[in-house]
């Protein structure tokens, strides 16, 4: 072989591997272009469904407060089971919230060419904290009211087991959102 055609083949052979990187930059960017825009609109729609849910949570929770402004131990019995049904739909709305964010949490670990999408990372989890605590203190209200029922009536009411029994600070900035009653609407 001569050396003409063994830079030939060299030439070649670097000409070859420099396109095949190419190509697989090119592959892997439009891979990671198309996973993106999956991760965004993953993120809008949930978004919106998060949107949709908290207008349920406001609903339930107006309803609760409505029903505990009224509250005396001589007739907490007959709004018991009305009680039951509201904090059950509070649950289920905070566990669809919560299947809500953690489908956004997965995805705000980059940072998308739309602002909007940057703004619903930047945003959410103060909003999930705030929901969470008022959450957090509406069963601890309601528990504390039944503990005051059940030494008044001498009975032996269960507390509700609620989903979170503590306050959170998801977006660990330690403050806990909701918990200041300026902070309640």
């Amino acid at each position: 072989m001569s050396s003409k055609n063994k830079k030939i083949i060299i030439i070649s052979s670097i000409i070859i591997v420099l396109l095949l990187i190419i190509i697989l930059v090119i592959y892997n960017m439009r891979k990671n272009n198309k996973l993106n825009e999956n991760n965004m609109n993953i993120i809008s729609d949930n978004y919106q469904e998060l949107a949709s849910n908290i207008e349920i949570y406001n609903e339930i929770r107006n309803k609760y407060l409505e029903l505990s402004i009224d509250f005396y131990y001589e007739n907490f019995m007959d709004n018991y089971d009305e009680y039951i049904e509201i904090l059950d739909s509070y649950n289920e709305v905070i566990n669809d919230i919560d299947d809500n964010i953690l489908k956004i949490d997965k995805r705000c670990n980059v940072i998308y060419k739309d602002i909007n999408i940057n703004n619903i990372c930047n945003n959410y989890q103060t909003l999930y904290e705030k929901l969470i605590n008022l959450y957090v203190m509406d069963l601890n209200n309601y528990n504390l009211k039944v503990d005051g029922y059940n030494q008044y009536a001498s009975k032996n009411i269960d507390n509700y087991d609620a989903k979170y029994k503590e306050y959170i600070d998801y977006n660990n900035d330690l403050e806990y959102e909701g918990i200041d009653s300026d902070e309640e609407n």
